[in-house]
């Protein structure tokens, strides 16, 4: 049986992709507004808040429409996706290490080793509720 695309829900999850983008970048690049910008720039705090409000959806559809249509479950897709999450945790924290925004101690190491078990229980729990 052939699948009919969807194109509407692809668009819809695009748009969603691109709000959560937005929304990150306006918290984490040019952090929360404060009283002071809403005193002195009135329009672009109004104007990033509006956006933030509209942006803070979008994670449940993004999430909501990526789990429908795109979770198939097979060990090689999930081996994969730990080794990702590996990959990337790791990398994150030597590029962090690199350019001195962390220092590298054995807290750290035990942070990323403790984040990467609790992913190895959660992906654990996962399987054995999909099993029983």
């Amino acid at each position: 049986m052939t699948q009919v695309r969807q194109s509407n829900i692809e668009l819809l999850r695009i748009v969603a992709m691109f709000m959560v983008m937005m929304l990150h970048v306006n918290n984490t690049a040019l952090g929360l507004p404060t009283t002071e910008d809403a005193q002195t720039a009135i329009l672009p705090t109004l104007t990033r808040i509006f956006f933030e409000l509209l942006s803070i959806g979008s994670v449940n559809v993004f999430v909501l429409i990526s789990g429908w249509f795109g979770i198939r479950f097979s060990w090689k897709s999930l081996t994969t996706f730990i080794f990702q999450c590996v990959f990337i945790t790791w990398g994150m924290l030597l590029v962090m290490v690199c350019f001195g925004f962390v220092p590298l101690t054995l807290r750290n190491l035990d942070v990323i080793y403790l984040c990467v078990l609790g992913l190895f229980k959660l992906i654990w729990d996962y399987i054995f509720l999909l099993l029983h």
